[in-house]
Parts: structure tokens; sequence; C-alpha cells
């Protein structure tokens, strides 16, 4: 139908921030900021005008700790501007398909792997 309307989808922004550091312990444990230290990062970060975040569910510490750079950047966003959370056109990018490696620090990708972990 060529009177149908498209949905006009917004553009992600030209840059944005990477969250691995936020959640993983290398180059040592004690370069992992702290929860409280991370979210001020995340909403000084919105206050600079970054509005793409990128993160993984195995940014975190270990095999069980998997998913916690996630909740700690929807907090973070959640708590934005005294609670009012995030501006609207903020993006979250988040990926699928990276496993631990023996369950140590590590993740990689597992080419041709679509099993979860």
């Amino acid at each position: 139908d060529g009177d149908a309307q498209h949905a006009a989808f917004p553009s992600t922004p030209q840059f944005g921030f990477g969250t691995l550091p936020l959640g993983v312990l290398y180059p040592e444990p004690s370069a992992r900021p702290s929860r409280d230290e991370a979210v001020a990062l995340v909403h000084a970060l919105l206050d600079a005008g970054v509005r793409f975040f990128d993160t993984a569910d195995t940014y975190g510490a270990d095999g069980r700790d998997l998913h916690y750079v996630e909740r700690l950047l929807g907090d973070a966003l959640r708590s934005y501007d005294g609670g009012r959370g995030a501006p609207r056109d903020t993006f979250v990018c988040t990926k699928g398909g990276m496993v631990r490696l023996n369950n140590t620090t590590s993740s990689s990708w597992r080419p041709g792997s679509n099993k979860p972990d």
C-alpha cells in the first residue's frame, strides 16, 4: 500500500560509552569502580550529553556476576535527574552470544554458538 505510513525510527547517537570497565576486574580488581562511583559516572555522562551506552550480559566480575553492568546501568538510568530517569533519547545496546571462558573473568565470542550461557 503506497499510502501506508512507516514509523520514524530515531537514529542512534554518533558516540557513546562502552560500559565494560564498570563491571570487569582487569587489569586488577581494584580498578573496578564502586557501584556509587559507576552510577555517578553514568549520571555525569548523561549530563555531558552522552545518549548511547553499550553493555553485555557478561560484563561482571566472574561467572556469578553475570548481568551486573546491565542491572547497574538500568539503576543509574532510572535514578538520573532525581529519579525522573534518563532522557527519552537515550539508547542502550546490549549484546548476547558471549560466554565466560572456564568461569573466569574473561569472556569471548563463540562463533557459531547460539546456545545461551
